[in-house]
């Protein structure tokens, strides 16, 4: 056995030795299962670790979306439900006009107009409000999901 381990082969100017060769095979491996559990592992394991942060974000972000969905859609549903009660504010009003003598179906209709006025300035300014309010609820939502994003405050 150590003969050939002593073995050595020569062709020309190239000279090699096996045993030389199995060390350094030896070596390599050993080099590369050392590299594998100290360098490339907790290497991936920090990447995978980044990875599900990401993940994590993303599915906030996500939450947060729909959220802001829901948010405008039930702001959208509270205007819609003022403007229904306007509109039977007026068509009640008109009703009670109608029954009564053609003297105070003069004046209903004037108070009917006037009521009219004033409801939908009243929708318009809590349209504006809600609006406004909406507004800012999304540009504060989406500095939220842009700061847990990019993990720093955003201006």
């Amino acid at each position: 056995m150590t003969e050939f381990l002593n073995l050595e082969f020569k062709a020309g100017p190239i000279h090699v030795v096996v045993w030389e060769v199995l060390y350094l095979l030896v070596l390599v491996l050993v080099v590369s299962w050392l590299l594998n559990r100290w360098l490339f592992q907790p290497i991936l394991g920090v990447l995978a670790g980044r990875q599900a942060r990401i993940d994590q974000a993303a599915g906030a972000q996500d939450e947060m979306l729909a959220r802001i969905d829901e948010l405008s859609r039930r702001q959208a549903e509270r205007i819609a439900a003022a403007r229904r009660e306007a509109v039977e504010r007026v068509e009640a009003a008109k009703a009670a006009a109608e029954g009564r003598r053609a003297e105070e179906i003069g004046r209903a209709r004037e108070q009917a107009e006037h009521r009219v006025g004033e409801a939908q300035a009243r929708l318009e300014k809590a349209a504006t409000a809600a609006e406004s309010t909406l507004k800012q609820d999304v540009k504060d939502l989406s500095r939220r999901i842009a700061a847990r994003v990019l993990g720093r405050e955003v201006a």
